[in-house]
């Protein structure tokens, strides 16, 4: 008799991640989880989901119906190895919450995940966290997994009122101090601008903020960007349009670092790409009893970062960028 797989796909956002997670289940049912415990987030979140086959039902089907996507009765707890402290999670609808499932294949509504503040766990940088999902159906299954928690990266360069320069011809720095436990970086620039339409006087300036996420998975504590690619960046975030003028406010500068379990998650999906791979799609888990990923994540974000004056002439008047119309 054939059978039919429901695959799970998580992609991973924090640490701005986008790898996928391409997750067969075997013969028996197997729980599919996805989380990341930091000290800089205001709320911790696991997403627990199931995966299994069935031999009347195609995967297409199962995967709009919540019930075969989710558990009903699961048990998601966080335990502090060296107190001995339990957390026990809540479970949330993650659309209400902010974090809105995107369109897919799977059904997303609900978008149950599950939730304990930071405020009211202990989470203590360097301790050992062991997370248990107790399926909590017939057949139960439990999957665990312990991490060690990372401490929060410190960025060095740049910092506030600092004068960031970026040159067409040379390279802009960026580096933090390495922690503990945190093995793989994300380096994100945020630019604050203004707009205005001048296409009639009445109109005011709008604020608006670009995201760029300079580099991803960045092992080691600098990073040297060429400085052309600030200007590429902002000539595909913005309109070459006579009738928009802006001016540049500030930055602020984002590093976020992630632990050992995403690193190796990152190295096994790059380990069988390219000309002389096999072609098979390498799985990376270190989820006991299950499938997916527990790790670690923390941030540091300065703010206030002044783009130098010789970097804003080149913005405002390079044959590059001239079409912009900063002010």
């Amino acid at each position: 008799m054939k059978y039919f797989i429901a695959a799970v796909l998580i992609i991973s956002t924090v640490l701005s991640c986008s790898e996928e997670f391409n997750l067969i289940a075997p013969k028996q049912e197997t729980p599919v989880v996805f989380g990341f415990l930091s000290v800089t987030d205001t709320a911790q979140y696991i997403r627990v989901q199931r995966a299994f086959r069935d031999a009347e039902i195609s995967a297409v089907e199962l995967a709009q119906i919540p019930d075969s996507i989710y558990y009903t009765d699961a048990t998601v707890t966080l335990t502090d190895v060296e107190e001995s402290l339990v957390y026990t999670l809540d479970q949330v609808d993650g659309n209400t919450e902010g974090y809105p499932k995107e369109d897919g294949a799977f059904a997303n509504d609900p978008n149950i995940l599950y939730k304990v503040k930071t405020e009211d766990i202990n989470l203590v940088e360097g301790h050992d966290y062991t997370l248990t999902i107790n399926t909590g159906e017939q057949g139960m299954v439990e999957a665990t997994s312990t991490i060690t928690l990372g401490e929060v990266p410190d960025i060095t360069t740049p910092k506030s009122d600092f004068e960031f320069f970026f040159g067409f011809d040379g390279e802009t720095n960026f580096a933090w101090k390495k922690v503990d436990d945190i093995k793989v970086y994300d380096v994100i620039l945020y630019i604050n601008i203004k707009e205005r339409d001048i296409s009639d006087v009445e109109n005011e300036f709008i604020d608006r903020q670009l995201r760029w996420e300079v580099q991803k998975n960045v092992e080691g504590e600098r990073l040297m960007v060429p400085g052309l690619d600030f200007y590429q960046f902002l000539l595909i975030e913005l309109e070459k349009d006579p009738l928009i003028a802006r001016r540049f406010l500030d930055m602020e500068c984002e590093i976020v670092g992630a632990g050992q379990e995403l690193l190796e998650f990152v190295n096994v999906a790059n380990a069988n790409t390219g000309i002389t791979s096999s072609g098979e799609t390498p799985i990376y888990s270190n989820i006991d009893g299950g499938l997916g990923l527990f790790s670690t994540r923390n941030s540091d974000r300065v703010t206030d970062i002044i783009l130098a004056q010789n970097a804003l002439d080149s913005l405002q008047n390079s044959t590059l960028t001239q079409e912009l119309n900063f002010q």
